[in-house]
């Protein structure tokens, strides 16, 4: 019987790259001084993310690469989003039972990313999945200060979860920062000030009643399945038209477009929100 053959996804440059103040000869971190004031720096000169430095500056307006870049750029603008069919969505579904406090401080954060995202899908996107990675983190931070007063087994099966969690929201960032989620200030500035207060809260709320902060996880990751859901569904021709950036290979090479990326990333926020609902319901 002949081997099937090896089908080569060739991948494309949406024009934007990612720009972190680590330089390639950085083998490890500078201090939090020099990077803090070479990012004000860096932000003070480009209002807008990779202005200097985007391969579509650099390269000739009428050549291929250009055109190529302005096409997919364009695929991008067109994608849609819609907050009604979301809640709608969210509502046909069976609903995350949780308490009256953690579901107003739910709603409240949905309605604000509503109004400040409206018409802004991949902004959104990058905006959500910086932030995604908290939970896991703040976690995995927690269980290993456990470790470390002995109340925990090191290197513990429940890490490993959360590691794996954390890795995989990490996939989905880069994704959307090839897409040009992260093109905005204002997104910048939002997202990562946000993820770092995000990170406080769900640390401290670990600390004293893990069961809640795992629920408020699966209240959250089941809304970005809804999210993600009506965002393929919605975008199908458009997303199947659009090629894979090295990102989205590097993360689902068997994927023939961006749709099936899209479908995956909703997969795994499903995933992400049932193992939530498993480990809060583990009997001590």
């Amino acid at each position: 019987m002949d081997p099937k053959p090896i089908v080569t996804i060739s991948t494309v440059n949406y024009g934007y790259k990612t720009r972190p103040i680590q330089l390639v000869n950085d083998k490890i971190p500078k201090s939090v001084v020099n990077f803090f004031i070479e990012n004000i720096k860096k932000e003070a000169r480009e209002k807008r993310y990779g202005f200097r430095t985007d391969p579509y500056i650099l390269v000739d307006k009428n050549s291929q690469e250009a055109i190529e870049i302005r096409k997919h750029r364009n695929s991008i603008k067109q994608l849609k989003l819609s907050n009604e069919n979301i809640w709608t969505r969210e509502h046909q579904r069976p609903s995350v039972q949780a308490p009256r406090l953690l579901m107003t401080v739910y709603y409240a954060i949905c309605f604000v990313l509503d109004v400040i995202y409206d018409g802004k899908p991949i902004y959104r996107f990058w905006f959500l999945e910086t932030i995604a990675r908290m939970p896991y983190f703040s976690y995995i931070a927690t269980l290993h200060m456990y470790e470390t007063l002995g109340f925990w087994e090191i290197d513990g099966e429940l890490k490993r979860v959360h590691l794996d969690e954390e890795i995989n929201e990490s996939c989905h960032l880069r994704i959307m920062e090839s897409l040009g989620g992260n093109t905005l200030w204002w997104n910048r500035f939002l997202a990562r000030h946000g993820a770092m207060a995000y990170y406080v809260v769900l640390m401290i709320l670990y600390l004293f009643s893990p069961r809640t902060a795992y629920l408020s996880s699966e209240l959250l990751e089941m809304h970005a399945v809804d999210t993600y859901t009506e965002f393929y569904e919605s975008n199908e021709f458009i997303l199947k038209s659009m090629p894979l950036t090295p990102a989205a290979y590097g993360y689902a090479p068997e994927a023939k477009n961006m749709y099936d990326v899209f479908v995956s990333i909703a997969d795994d926020e499903y995933y992400h929100a049932e193992t939530m609902k498993t480990i809060r319901n583990y009997e001590n």
